[in-house]
């Protein structure tokens, strides 16, 4: 018999050589079924292998890898949530190990929890990437708003939640400094090239992206802070908030989305189908009628608007 890593040269009958499937080094191929000892840990090296061969062409191949994961949950959780993080700009890799997380399921969500958590404050790019990454690996776990099984109570969406307060506690500060500095010398346009203007727009746009993840976890969390992202109605908005709406919002964002229809349509005929469509989900979803007193603040004009974006809808 071969030793790890060598090749006898013959095939598994599917055209795969037995010298490849040894080059593992994993107690996979001879025995699929063995479960790893609780201590043993997996190198990188060995779950690039698992990964490589979790996409192979070869059914077998990757039916033996599936029942690997499924069986090794205990040894190979921490190591693939541990890739996920490290790797944050490597979208392949990602891609690779988001699929073997979701494979395994369940198990892996406290550790992709505690990943979460430990992502203490947000500074960088990187930091919303992460944010980003493991939050899109718990949604496609049906599970992921499970409570955490090591004693932490929150779930995806709670732990988000602290960090969109964070997010708009320093969004405050610098609103407080501008409007303090404003007495003296408004803000201009350059004033987003300063280090303060460059702040804020990280800080903006990481506090929409994660709207955007509650949005996909279906997590009505912080809503009222996304109504006030909307506004009123009398400005444009940015599609994600438009989007995160159609899938989370309530009743109190339809007058403001009524009010901004005909502007949109002046200016973005697909910015208007979004807003037609997110108006009539959250009609659909809190069963409104026409008749709803909700609807008796808007203009003759924007009632003329909202019977355009109803038009062929059956509600009461």
């Amino acid at each position: 018999m071969d030793e790890p890593g060598g090749s006898n040269g013959s095939t598994d009958g599917q055209g795969n050589s037995e010298g490849q499937a040894s080059q593992l080094n994993l107690p996979l191929w001879n025995s699929a079924n063995q479960k790893l000892d609780g201590t043993k840990t997996l190198t990188d090296s060995e779950i690039q292998i698992v990964l490589q061969n979790l996409f192979s062409e070869d059914y077998t191949t990757r039916q033996k890898i599936i029942a690997y994961l499924n069986i090794n949950q205990h040894v190979i959780n921490k190591p693939l949530v541990d890739m996920l993080v490290k790797n944050t700009t490597h979208q392949t890799l990602i891609f690779q190990v988001t699929y073997a997380l979701e494979v395994i399921g369940k198990s892996a969500v406290p550790v992709l929890l505690d990943a979460l958590l430990k992502i203490k404050e947000i500074k960088t790019p990187l930091d919303v990437a992460q944010i980003e990454n493991i939050s899109e690996t718990l949604i496609r776990i049906p599970v992921r708003n499970d409570s955490h099984t090591n004693g932490n109570d929150k779930n995806g969406p709670a732990v988000l939640s602290d960090y969109l307060r964070d997010i708009k506690a320093r969004i405050d500060e610098i609103n407080k400094t501008v409007g303090q500095n404003s007495a003296r010398t408004p803000p201009d346009e350059n004033w987003w090239s300063s280090d303060l203007g460059k702040k804020m727009e990280f800080y903006q746009m990481a506090r929409m992206k994660i709207h955007c993840l509650l949005g996909e976890m279906n997590s009505p969390a912080c809503l009222d802070d996304l109504l006030a992202l909307l506004g009123d109605g009398s400005k444009r908005v940015p599609g994600d908030i438009i989007e995160t709406l159609a899938k989370i919002g309530n009743k109190h964002a339809l007058v403001p989305l009524v009010r901004m229809y005909p502007v949109e349509s002046e200016i973005s005929e697909l910015g208007a189908r979004y807003i037609k469509e997110t108006c009539r989900a959250i009609i659909r979803r809190e069963k409104l009628s026409k008749s709803n007193p909700l609807f008796d603040k808007l203009t003759e004009a924007e009632k003329d608007n909202l019977n355009k974006i109803l038009s062929g809808l059956k509600i009461a």
